[in-house]
C-alpha cells in the first residue's frame, strides 16, 4: 500500500514537472505558479523526492520481511 503511495506522489510530482516543462500548466497546476517560480519548483521537487523516499522505504520494509 505504502509503495502505491510513495508510486503515485512520485508520478504526481514528475508529471508536474513534465508539464511545466512544455508551459501546458493545467488548473491544477495554476495555484502552484501564484508563488514565485522558485517556489514552485520547490515544491515539485519536494513531491518527488518525498514519493522516492516513501516508495524506498516501503521496499526495504518488504525486502525485511522476507
Amino acid at each position: 500500500m505504502l509503495k502505491t503511495i510513495g508510486m503515485l506522489i512520485l508520478l504526481a510530482g514528475l508529471a508536474a514537472i513534465v508539464v511545466d516543462w512544455f508551459d501546458l500548466w493545467p488548473a491544477l497546476q495554476h495555484w502552484l505558479h501564484q508563488w514565485d517560480n522558485r517556489t514552485a519548483w520547490v515544491i515539485k521537487i519536494g513531491t518527488v523526492l518525498l514519493g522516492a523516499a516513501l516508495f524506498m522505504a516501503a521496499c526495504a520494509h518488504s525486502s525485511q520481511d522476507d
